[in-house]
């Protein structure tokens, strides 16, 4: 039997790649015997068919009603189906005729509630479900019920933009009764989509032996003219294949590269779908499309909807993209893989990580790489309904956490594909709400694409300085931002280099707070905070002058560590020394090597001394490196009493003696300092 999330995954990529709608209208089942009905509706299950099995599973109840498992079979039809209205019917009467104890039927009750706006009763739902589920899988509903309850209870807080961007449903010459996909913004005024293209129903089911037999998935574009968008035709070029569903494009950012996905069912009836590319060549036009290698594309497992940006490090190309693959953290999840432009290959999927994916579907990613903000649809984290937007600062493993983009974007149904324009303030998503372009029987069965436009788009800027310790302006140092994650991570953003006069001038979203660090070659680094989070107006920010210190091989004293008489133990005071002062300095050049130097008074023999001046050098190393300071960045001195810098003779010159220090020795090499992907 299929696991309630594996059969999730296959009927969502149904309909994110199928139809909307089959002709039942010509199938003649009210002569069939409710046996029959069990067997077409089971077997059309099976198929993914899940219109089908509505109407089967329907009829069936005619005959028999109060029949509770066959009632919960088509409350989970029409919720594959994504008919949240008949859903929450049969899921409620699923649970009164099981006598109570279907309790993932009062889970899907309570879901479909609040689907339909109704957050309050859904609660109701979620506390009785939490009440009486029982077994493992009634725990890891749990898990997510607290993400659905939370959703209801940040309604308000999620709606707060609704004022601040207009939403407008593009029109049927490019919205029809099936679905519409994947927009992306190839200029100003021009639109590229993906769409089955009919305005008719294409499916006949008559018997259990019939295949479907219809339209596929194109691309097509749309013209932009008067503030209207309107359909312009299929897009020219060889991504189009028949008998495939293509869709989720997706360019380079130099434009030389296009990357999507091409669908096709497999033996096994599951909608496998896999990576293509296409170049462009010297002439301008496109290359025959290739499929990515197996590592990539495993025939078992769907691979689809990638996004492309430059990795910050190395400057290769990341693709983000969706799979159902082992190693994920739920159903559908974010992946990535880099290629590497010098080698010309591909590396190994990787998970985005936990950051990112949760134990519910992940998928429609878009990254901006001038915000290095990743976009992307969820179940799993809190939301307002089915899938929600939401945006996260980062790139491949290291996020800040996702926030929900709010209404009108987000709705209580499914909101996919978001992507912007180049000026931020336009773009489009793709959404089932109520008003699209439906059959009668479900008004929320199928994608249509929406246009966005942003009202009121916050603007800030910060501004600053850099100078030497003199005054003097630093040329060309690298100032680079990073946003602060709740984690304490750094994530970072962007990267500008200061004019001749020492400025810089970098632009920054509100909802963060952020760190900048200014980085010079035979300078340390330097620092300034950014305060941005609760900002709501465009407004420059004025930063401090940020003063760069020559770096020198002069030993600096920790006057602050200190440890007990012959012993080598650091004590609670000298550690939170250290927190405020050599790991802030050692976090803040992360490229510096440093010695430890410990030295002592001349009281005991150098042998001794030798020994324990060693020992409190590591000590010190030790507790750096628990702190996060990779190992290959310190090193231990002991001097004993070798390098006085008082008079031995006298108890204030002992004193004096015995300290630790540090100084620079070295910078590690660029090999030592590429980006880590760990999680």
């Amino acid at each position: 039997m299929i696991d309630i999330k594996h059969k999730y995954i296959i009927a969502f990529l149904f309909v994110l790649f199928g139809f909307c709608s089959q002709a039942q209208d010509t199938l003649q089942i009210q002569d069939l015997k409710a046996s029959d009905c069990k067997h077409f509706g089971n077997n059309a299950v099976s198929q993914g068919d899940y219109y089908a099995a509505t109407e089967y599973f329907a009829q069936y109840m005619k005959l028999k009603p109060d029949n509770a498992k066959i009632a919960y079979k088509l409350a989970e039809a029409y919720r594959m189906t994504r008919d949240y209205v008949n859903a929450q019917d049969w899921y409620e009467k699923a649970y009164r005729y099981s006598n109570q104890s279907n309790s993932m039927a009062l889970y899907y009750d309570a879901m479909m509630l609040k689907m339909n706006g109704n957050c309050d009763k859904a609660k109701e739902q979620f506390a009785k479900f939490k009440k009486e589920a029982k077994g493992p899988e009634a725990s890891q509903y749990k898990k997510q019920m607290k993400a659905e309850i939370l959703g209801c209870d940040s309604a308000i807080v999620f709606s707060k933009k609704a004022n601040k961007v207009s939403v407008t449903h593009l029109d049927t010459s490019i919205n029809k009764i099936h679905v519409e996909h994947s927009p992306v913004m190839l200029d100003t005024n021009t639109l590229l989509y993906s769409s089955v293209r009919v305005n008719k129903k294409v499916y006949t089911v008559q018997s259990s032996e019939d295949t479907a037999v219809g339209a596929y998935k194109k691309f097509y574009t749309a013209k932009k003219a008067n503030g209207k968008w309107t359909f312009s035709g299929e897009y020219e070029g060889a991504i189009n294949k028949e008998g495939f569903n293509n869709t989720n494009a997706a360019f380079s950012a130099d434009g030389k590269r296009l990357y999507f996905t091409r669908c096709k069912r497999n033996y096994k009836n599951k909608m496998i779908c896999a990576l293509y590319l296409t170049s462009k060549q010297d002439d301008g036009s496109w290359s025959e499309p290739e499929p990515l290698d197996k590592t990539i594309n495993n025939p078992k497992y769907t691979s689809t909807q990638p996004t492309t940006s430059i990795e910050s490090v190395k400057q290769n190309e990341v693709i983000y993209f969706v799979s159902d693959r082992p190693g994920g953290k739920g159903g559908l999840d974010i992946w990535f893989i880099i290629y590497d432009f010098k080698k010309k290959t591909y590396s190994e999927p990787k998970n985005a990580s936990s950051k990112v994916n949760t134990t519910g579907d992940e998928m429609t990613p878009y990254y901006d790489n001038d915000t290095r903000t990743l976009f992307f649809s969820s179940n799993g984290w809190a939301g307002l309904g089915g899938l929600d937007v939401f945006k996260a600062n980062g790139e491949m493993k290291r996020f800040t956490d996702p926030e929900n983009i709010g209404a009108p974007i987000n709705s209580n149904t499914d909101d996919i594909y978001y992507v912007e324009g180049k000026n931020k303030a336009e773009g489009f998503f793709v959404s089932n709400r109520k008003g699209g372009v439906a059959p009668k029987k479900s008004e929320t069965c199928c994608d249509d694409i929406y246009a966005f436009n942003k009202l009121s788009v916050v603007k800030i800027s910060t501004e600053g300085v850099v100078t030497d310790e003199k005054g003097n302006p630093v040329k060309d140092a690298k100032v680079s931002l990073y946003a602060k994650a709740p984690s304490g991570d750094n994530i970072f953003i962007k990267s500008v280099a200061t004019t001749s006069r020492g400025t810089y001038d970098i632009n920054i979203e509100p909802g963060y707070d952020y760190q900048l660090i200014v980085e010079k070659e035979n300078y340390l680094n330097g620092t300034n905070d950014i305060n941005a989070k609760d900002i709501t107006s465009s407004q420059i920010l004025k930063q401090n002058a940020i003063v760069l210190k020559e770096i020198t091989d002069k030993p600096i004293v920790l006057s602050s560590i200190s440890y007990p008489s012959d012993k080598s133990d650091l004590n609670e005071d000298s550690k939170k020394a250290l927190d405020t002062t050599l790991v802030v300095f050692l976090k803040t050049n992360p490229d510096v090597i440093v010695e430890i130097s410990s030295h002592t008074d001349n009281k005991a023999s150098h042998s001794y001394n030798a020994n324990l001046s060693k020992k409190r050098s590591e000590s010190v190393i030790k507790y750096l490196e628990e702190k996060g300071i990779a190992p290959e960045r310190l090193q231990a001195q002991g001097y004993a009493e070798t390098k006085p810098v008082g008079d031995n003779s006298t108890e204030e010159g002992r004193a004096a003696n015995r300290r630790t220090e540090f100084k620079i020795i070295g910078k590690l090499a660029p090999k030592e300092k590429e980006y880590s992907d760990k999680e």
